[in-house]
């Protein structure tokens, strides 16, 4: 047979649990497992400073790198505090086409493995070995404390010198745990002395700190060290452009190398997708550019921030209610998501209609006010 030599590959877990959401017919069904922010009628969240913008129809091709318009915006809003000279960046299919177009240069560079916090994104380690590199991981996450692991820095003094480390920027996933500053300081202090080069994940900006400056605190603290690093960024949840896809990959402190990065990055994007969409990058540079329109989607970002910090509280408190005060950290924790490991997530299926994916991450924006006691009542009756 000629597919003899495939074999079967298990399914992407998330979006095969939201198949299993979507043909499930129990109309008070509850998916808390795909990464998507949702109003309070549960619909995906349509922010109003982008849902009426009209864009005049261009369907010509964009540059293989992308829209420069669009680049010089995202830069000059999200990335002010680097210098033009020494960043370059290539607009992406969402974040995902970001992250596999840095592994794919890392590898290209001669690097041969990656290390990502444990735990991290289910699709950070099939994306970064299909790229060809390989996968080792640190412990991140505390799973009693439900903190940073006391021993994460001290692990990376431990790893090889040149090494590429991988970091969210923030609202960390799964556990919605990420570096303090006082933390960051010693991490780079590290990373300095080891020689390290960063790959830094940033789904989330604009999401979970009080400002969007907070949020790249991180990004701005790598750069101003003077360490080469990677941004892979993503506009999905911050401008509800999941299926639009558009995000950014941007390399910085890389002086004179701009030209010889450029054209590798080029290369792989005409043989993989030859070049990306037009319409998303259309909408975020209006966004990006109107002072107006700017104003207006930060404003609804500090909605979404604060529900998701109502809704931290809130769940704790209703489980403290149940005694059960195993999972009060989740009300300190960031972002869109937690870890709640220790729960029987086929019986919340089965019996609840409550779908999470067995790592137990959980979409703190699909917890609303009117689920939030069917959810508390049953994650009660199902901890481990």
């Amino acid at each position: 047979m000629i597919f003899a030599n495939l074999s079967y590959i298990e399914k992407d877990p998330i979006f095969a649990l939201k198949s299993e959401f979507e043909r499930d017919s129990n109309p008070n069904k509850i998916d808390l497992g795909i990464g998507v922010i949702t109003d309070n009628a549960r619909k995906t969240y349509s922010f109003k400073s982008i849902q009426n913008i009209i864009i005049a129809k261009n369907d010509n091709y964009l540059p293989i790198e992308g829209d420069p318009v669009f680049k010089k915006n995202f830069e000059d809003f999200f990335l002010k505090f680097a210098e033009k000279e020494n960043i370059t960046s290539v607009q992406t299919v969402g974040g995902t086409h970001a992250n596999f177009l840095a592994g794919k240069l890392f590898q290209k560079m001669g690097i041969k493995k990656i290390y990502f916090p444990n735990p991290t994104w289910s699709n950070h380690t099939g994306i970064f070995e299909e790229a060809g590199l390989e996968v080792a991981t640190l412990d991140y996450y505390d799973f009693e404390s439900k903190k940073l692991n006391k021993n994460f820095l001290k692990s990376i003094e431990n790893i090889e010198d040149n090494s590429l480390l991988s970091l969210d920027a923030c609202g960390h996933n799964p556990t919605g745990v990420d570096l303090n500053s006082s933390e960051i300081n010693e991490l780079l202090e590290i990373a300095k002395k080891k020689n390290l080069i960063f790959f830094i994940d940033a789904a989330y900006v604009g999401l979970v700190n009080e400002t969007i400056e907070q949020d790249l605190e991180l990004v701005k603290r790598i750069y101003e060290s003077g360490i080469i690093f990677a941004l892979a960024f993503s506009f999905s949840k911050n401008m509800s452009l999941y299926g639009q896809r558009l995000g950014v990959l941007t390399l910085l402190n890389i002086k004179n190398d701009k030209e010889k990065i450029d054209s590798n990055l080029e290369k792989i994007i005409r043989v993989t997708i030859s070049n990306t969409s037009r319409y998303a990058s259309d909408l975020a540079t209006l966004v990006l550019s109107d002072k107006i329109l700017l104003e207006k989607w930060q404003q609804e970002l500090k909605i979404i921030r604060n529900n998701l910090v109502e809704m931290r509280q809130q769940l704790v408190y209703k489980l403290n209610l149940h005694n059960i005060i195993s999972f009060n950290e989740i009300a300190n924790q960031k972002g869109l998501f937690s870890l709640l490991p220790q729960l029987n997530t086929e019986n919340l299926k089965k019996n609840h209609a409550i779908y999470i994916p067995k790592n137990g991450r959980i979409n703190i924006s699909s917890i609303k006010t009117d689920n939030l006691d069917k959810i508390v009542e049953a994650l009660s009756k199902n901890l481990l």
